[in-house]
């Protein structure tokens, strides 16, 4: 590894600048746990008072009611 002296650019050495490594290998088992955190959920769904389920802090799709209100005028 080498440092650059202020009057010398990268452009001077030919481009080739030595860039961080990481210190020691990540294990398998270390990118299996990180990995194993981010699998999918399945979203979570209000009830309306008919039994259907929709998206929480959503207009109803099918009533176009949001908070019991009407908001959207549905067809």
């Amino acid at each position: 590894m080498f440092f650059l002296a202020p009057s010398v650019g990268a452009a001077q050495l030919g481009g080739e600048v030595d860039m961080a490594q990481p210190k020691r290998k990540n294990s398998k088992q270390r990118s299996h746990k990180r990995r194993g955190a981010k699998r999918f959920e399945a979203p979570q769904l209000a009830r309306d008072k008919d039994g259907g389920s929709f998206l929480p802090h959503h207009v109803h799709p099918l009533t176009g009611k949001y908070r019991g209100r009407q908001v959207v005028e549905v067809d």
